[in-house]
């Protein structure tokens, strides 16, 4: 469900030789990392490259490491017994203490040297970047084992810390837009381009770690903690809840009093977008008819679209067309500020996987939410109408507070709502496996209709409870 290294104990993983890496052309990975301290050495994240010669220079093969300087840059070593040929990252590349998702793609065949590496950080490009004047049109090749959490540059001694999960390596290929967020939305990393696979350890929970491709175990040195670390709350495993539209499944909770009103409103959930019927509601606490007030989070009848609306005597509402992944997690996040002038992107505001989307079609909020009587609801309109077909999960609702540029990125890397703005929170529902629906910040119970099976059918949980991160399951 993740591993996690430290440094201090010399923590590493040694799989055995890579052999496709040898001359290779074209080689992509892709892992999620959690960088927990600043640094003051190379320490190496992963790869396989030759121990010959002092530093940087002269050495053969791939790797990615954090940079001397500081753990937030990157720093990519593609080599072919030659000086260092890299690139080096900003200081904002990475975020400390949330999890980010990375992809590094190596492209030989590529005319100069600046197109050869490419890198992006949480599904988007990285740029500002200090590129190697000499990178190869192909890798060296080298008789050293792959390693995580070490390098066998350096004397064997760039050992790293931090927490890695799902780290995958292809050669012969660079990945499609679609597969790079097929991936940061959540994808089993075992069903994109398995075929060109050379690599792969998807750091099950109690699982040995090896190279599922090779089925060749990989050597533990250290400690090298399964999941996170002890002393992190552990609370119980998030496996969201299933809501199935036929069935007209749902569950309601006592009305929320301090959204009625309320000028200041920012909601956060997960979401795995299965399919649309008519306005299909994932959460709402509103009414009905032509003149409405209250809020709503909804699937407008459109395919992967989003529709919020927060309503005081209105019907009003913003939509955003097009921008949920099918099949997968996505996570939602909207703030509404009832303070700002009208316009788009003003009194609402909505991210969708991380990135602020433009509405399709916008309507004029008020300055508060109006006041309703009805239940806040998941899976429904607060009346039962409008049933879901889809998986929910780590809900939560704050007012009062606009939420930072930070605390957005650590929601969509992972972390609990519930440990931000925590004072603000007015409604907080995790879906966490043993648990019956309630709203946890009133500790008042949720009234289930239909099964909402935890968890959901298979297509939503991966085998073993895999961790896959910030999508449907977390372990703490």
């Amino acid at each position: 469900m993740a591993r996690t290294f430290n440094k201090a104990t010399s923590d590493k993983i040694v799989y055995p030789h890579l052999s496709a890496l040898d001359g290779a052309t074209m080689v992509t990975t892709s892992f999620w990392v959690f960088p927990v301290t600043t640094t003051t050495s190379y320490d190496a994240i992963l790869g396989q490259i030759g121990a010959s010669g002092s530093g940087p220079g002269n050495t053969t093969g791939f790797q990615i490491l954090h940079h001397i300087n500081d753990a937030r840059r990157l720093f990519i070593a593609c080599r072919n017994n030659s000086a260092s040929p890299a690139e080096q990252y900003s200081d904002t590349t990475l975020v400390l203490n949330v999890w980010n998702h990375v992809i590094v793609q190596y492209d030989g065949t590529q005319a100069t040297a600046t197109d050869r590496i490419r890198v992006w950080v949480n599904n988007t490009e990285v740029s500002g970047i200090t590129v190697g004047t000499s990178t190869p049109t192909s890798l060296g090749t080298t008789d050293q084992p792959f390693q995580i959490g070490n390098s066998s540059e350096g004397g064997g001694s760039l050992f790293w810390s931090g927490r890695l999960a799902d780290v995958v390596v292809w050669t012969g290929l660079t990945l499609t837009a679609a597969e790079r967020t097929a991936l940061y939305a959540g994808a089993r990393i075992s069903t994109i381009q398995p075929a060109a696979q050379v690599f792969r350890d998807e750091m099950l929970d109690n699982a040995t770690p090896q190279n599922v491709i090779t089925a060749e175990a990989g050597t533990t040195t250290g400690t090298v903690v399964s999941g996170h670390p002890v002393g992190t709350p552990s609370t119980g495993i998030t496996l969201g809840r299933y809501f199935n539209r036929a069935a007209s499944e749902k569950i309601t909770y006592p009305h929320i009093t301090a959204l009625d009103g309320a000028s200041l409103v920012a909601i956060s959930l997960w979401f795995y977008y299965e399919s649309y019927g008519s306005f299909d509601q994932l959460l709402s606490q509103h009414d009905t008819g032509g003149v409405q007030d209250g809020i709503s989070v909804y699937l407008p009848p459109a395919t992967r679209s989003i529709g919020v609306g927060f309503k005081n005597a209105t019907n009003s509402y913003d939509t955003y067309n097009s921008v949920l992944t099918q099949s997968a997690w996505n996570h939602i996040l909207v703030q509404y500020d009832g303070s700002q002038p009208t316009g788009a992107n003003s009194r609402v505001k909505t991210w969708v996987n991380g990135t602020l989307r433009t509405p399709s079609t916008r309507g004029e909020s008020g300055t508060t939410v109006g006041t309703t009587s009805l239940p806040l609801a998941l899976g429904v309109l607060s009346d039962g109408t409008f049933p879901l077909s889809g998986g929910l999960a780590d809900v939560a609702i704050w007012t009062g507070v606009t939420l930072t540029d930070t605390e957005r990125l650590q929601l969509i890397s992972g972390q609990r709502a519930e440990t931000i703005q925590t004072a603000a929170l007015v409604f907080y529902e995790p879906f966490r496996e043993g648990q019956l629906p309630k709203n946890h910040v009133t500790d008042e119970a949720g009234t289930v209709t239909g099964t909402v099976e935890v968890g959901g059918p298979a297509s939503l949980v991966p085998t073993n409870r895999h961790l896959v991160i910030a999508k449907n399951v977390w372990e703490y």
